[in-house]
This record gives structure tokens, sequence and C-alpha cells, in this order.
């Protein structure tokens, strides 16, 4: 949550909470302070309860001509939750559904309504982007020769730019400075610019200071080899247009430090733009009410068995949450083998999984060694009587779209409000995937514009699964 003037100065007040002008921000605050006093805690309940349906139902009553007005009230309702969780109250999601609700209404009416907000989050990725300069050739070398132990004949500046000689090859060596502590590098063939890499500083200087750049410049030749087979397969991946499609959306409950951007708050309202443009694009697609929960999996799997049960054989998750090697990060990690357990489970249906989590949530190397794992099992299964030629692999039933490689955390697009305070609106990522697809593209191409925009803009690489693949 966000603070200003008026809200620092009801929580520097340690009077009595007063329900009639308190703000959402503030009495959250307050009430985390009380929660090691359950006393207390219990005698504010009727009356943040009260505070919570009347905040509510005024949000409800409210005539949105806007898709800006729904986003901002998603904010404030999300605010509100945060509020009512410590008494356990539904009514803020219940209202989160209702205002969901009216604004399909509104696209109903106006079906491209959003795009002022649409175009709003791109004139700010452009005015962000502009910051995101390249760092000089001789910053460069200075700051990999101070904390690496690098030869320096290795590493040498020629025309302006930074040459790293690796037996007979030479490379280009550029970075980008995208938040205040996150340098991203491109490391280019010189002698063939098609062939290159991305990594992390710390994953370059490491590896040429132990001596193992040939595994980086042998990734930048794979991956032009691939490219050229692989993007064909991405471009012609898409979702089914003539079969219902059972949309969930997931995020985590928790409400994080004071002051800090909490996940729901953030990125609801972009996972809704998201949710609304796919929609359009594949009108059989229906949403169910959004998952939010620490611990999801058992939710989702009733979801997925209610839809299962109904007729429903094809599943888009689209999951929003911090991520880790070892998995997406709610309260109980979400992890590719949680997923291979739950898509074992309805062995008829198709699924598409996307996330914008760090690292994409470990699951691509998760999925390898469950697609693999699930192979075998196949094999030792064909001895017995049963048909397994019945079944699909899970392999060819599931596709996973993930926004940054493993080894890579994703980035998010913000803008200035007054003086210093970012809001997060959305990944860039999915800011360009969305234009992408409102242009006419399928999933697949449209997957791939974004792509190629994030590697000229930000030194980043999405990664994707089809059919077992790596992409």
């Amino acid at each position: 949550m966000s603070f200003n003037e008026s809200a620092q100065r009801q929580l520097d007040d340690d009077r009595q909470i007063n329900f009639q002008t308190i703000d959402p921000t503030v009495l959250f605050i307050k009430l985390s302070e009380l929660k090691a006093e359950p006393q207390k805690l219990e005698q504010v309940k009727e009356q943040t309860q009260k505070y919570v349906v009347d905040q509510l139902r005024k949000l409800e009553a409210s005539d949105n001509q806007t898709i800006e007005d729904f986003f901002d009230q998603f904010s404030q309702i999300i605010q509100l939750s945060q509020v009512g969780d410590f008494f356990g109250m539904s009514e803020p999601y219940d209202s989160l559904q209702i205002m969901e609700a009216k604004m399909e209404d509104l696209l109903a009416k106006n079906p491209y309504a959003d795009n002022s907000f649409v175009k709003k989050i791109d004139t700010d990725i452009e005015m962000n982007l502009r910051g995101m300069g390249n760092f000089s050739a001789r910053k460069l070398r200075r700051k990999l020769m101070v904390k690496y132990e690098i030869d320096p004949e290795k590493m040498k500046i020629v025309n302006n730019q930074l040459e790293l000689k690796e037996k007979e090859e030479t490379w280009l060596i550029e970075a980008k400075q995208v938040r205040a502590n996150v340098l991203l590098t491109r490391i280019t063939n010189k002698k063939n610019p098609s062939v290159y890499a991305f990594a992390p500083i710390e994953t370059l200087g490491a590896k040429i200071e132990e001596g193992k750049f040939a595994e980086i410049a042998k990734e930048a030749f794979e991956n032009f080899t691939q490219r050229q087979e692989t993007d064909k397969i991405t471009e012609r991946f898409d979702l089914p247009k003539d079969q219902k499609i059972t949309y969930i959306k997931i995020f985590p409950q928790q409400k994080k430090a004071r002051g800090s951007k909490d996940i729901l708050e953030s990125s609801y309202h972009a996972a809704v733009s998201n949710e609304h443009t796919l929609a359009r694009a594949y009108p059989r697609m229906k949403s169910l009410p959004t998952i939010i929960s620490d611990t999801p999996k058992q939710q989702l799997i009733n979801y997925i068995q209610e839809s299962y049960i109904a007729g429903g054989r094809y599943f888009y998750l689209d999951i929003y949450n911090h991520g880790t090697p070892a998995g997406i990060s709610f309260e109980e990690k979400l992890t590719a083998q949680d997923f291979m357990e739950i898509t074992n489970l309805f062995p008829g249906a198709k699924f598409t999984i996307n996330t914008m989590a760090c690292y994409g949530g470990g699951l691509k190397d998760g999925f390898k060694r469950g697609f693999k794992a699930d192979e075998l099992a196949r094999k030792i299964l064909s001895l017995s009587p049963l048909d397994m030629d019945q079944f699909e692999r899970t392999e060819d039933r599931v596709s996973v779209f993930l926004q940054t490689r493993h080894d890579t955390k994703s980035l998010l697009s913000f803008t200035q409000k007054g003086d210093a305070e970012f809001i997060i609106y959305q990944s860039y990522f999915n800011v360009f995937f969305m234009q992408a697809i409102r242009d006419g593209k399928n999933y697949g191409q449209a997957f791939l514009f974004a792509d190629k925009k994030m590697e000229a803009l930000l030194y980043i690489n999405a990664e994707a699964l089809i059919k077992g693949e790596v992409l």
C-alpha cells in the first residue's frame, strides 16, 4: 500500500481508531500492531467489519464510466480485503467479483473502453525505457575487473566496444542498467551478430573468472541453431477458438511488510486487463472467480474438477506471484511437481500455464524432469494390460509460458506519480504481449513478439515449453 501525508499523520496518532476518517492503509497497520494483543484486536472487530462493509457498498454503488475507474476501485477493495482478513471476512472478495462483472458489462457495450488505459501504460513504458541506457564499455570493463579476477589481456576495449577473446572467437559484451541494482548483459559473436546470449552480470563475471565462458558461448551458438526451428513451433501455437477455455487467475493473499507493494494490490488490475484482452481474442474463454490464497493448490484442483465435470477440457492458468528457482513463492510453494500432479488428475484435459514469476518459478527445469519421469512411467505401464495409447503424454497436454528464464528476475513496469511514488502496473512482457494480441496475432506469435521486444530493450529472454520442447 502507498502512503500520503494524511495517512502518515493518522499512523503517527496513537489515539483511539477513528473509523469515520481512517485510511484503510493506516487501519491495516494499526490492526497489525494489535495482533500481539488478541483482546484489544477483538474489541475493534465489530467496528472494523462494519467499516469494511460500508466502504465496499459505497464502491459497489459507484457509476463507473471508464476502465481506469474500475482499476482504481480494485486497488481500494484489495486494501479493504487486507483489513478484513484479520477477521476472516469474505465480503471484499465477493466485491471484486461484483466489480469484475460490472466491468464486463461496460466492455460488452464498448469493447475498446480500455484503450486509453493501455495507451497510458505504453506511454509509461516508453518513458521508463528511455532511462535504461547502455553501460559504457569502459565502465562495464571496470566493474567486471574490480569484482572478478579476469586476465586483462582477455578483455579489452576496441573502438569503444568491450571485446572478450575466447579461443578463436571474439565476443562483444554490452550491458544495460535496468534497475539500480540490476545489470543485464548481452554477449554477441563479433563475426556473426545473430549468435548471442543474455546473462545477469553476476553470471557472466563468475563464468569468465572460473574459465567457463565457453558455456555461455556454447549456449549462444545453440540458441542460434535452435531459434530457427523453435520460433516456427512457437508461432504455430495457439489457444483453441472452437473450444471452451476455462481461465483461472491465481494471487497470493498474504500482505507484505509496511510500505511494500503487495502483489495483489499492484497487479490485480493488470491481470484483469490481460484476461479481457485474451477473452476478446478467444470468445469461448470463460473466467472463474480469482483464487486469492497463500495455499492455492487444493482450491485450484477443486476449480478444475468442477469445470471438468461440467465438460471443460482446456484450462488456462495465469499465476501472479514472486518466484525463485525452487518454485512460485506462495506460503506453500507451487512447483512443477505440483502442476504435474494436478494435470495428471485430469488426463483428458489440456493446460496452458503462464506466470510472471522471477526465474520462471523454476518451472522449466521442473517440468523437464516431470515429463521425463512421466515418459518412463508410460513405458513401464505399457508392459501392463493397460492401453497407454488412449492417454496423451503429459508433455503433449501441458504448455508452459514463462516471462523470464530460469536464471533471470522479472522486471515490472512502473510510472511515477507525483514526485516519488511508483505504481507497479504490469510486467513489461505482458504489456507487449497484450499489444500483439490486440493487433491480431495468435498466442504463440504474441509471445514471440513480446520476447523480441524484451530482448532488444532489456536483454531478457522468455522461455516456453511446448510439447516438451524448451523454446
